[in-house]
């Protein structure tokens, strides 16, 4: 099983419910994506990621400072 726990609040631990599998063969089948905050002068913008798990490469990005833009 795996754990995994926030910054905020590293003594609240959460289980992993995804119960994910390592052992991906095909592309394009997963993907994994992460959405990250980043200052910008004073402004705050965010940066949507998505990989390919099998490949373990970029397929997709966006740089947007409004959420509701996309």
């Amino acid at each position: 099983m795996v754990f995994f726990y926030t910054k905020k609040n590293p003594e609240q631990v959460f289980s992993n419910l995804l119960n994910p599998k390592f052992d991906v063969i095909d592309f394009n089948t997963i993907w994994l994506a992460e959405l990250t905050y980043i200052k910008v002068g004073n402004k705050w913008c965010y940066l949507v990621t998505a990989l390919d798990f099998a490949r373990r490469k970029l397929v997709g990005w966006v740089l947007e400072i409004d959420q509701q833009q996309n």
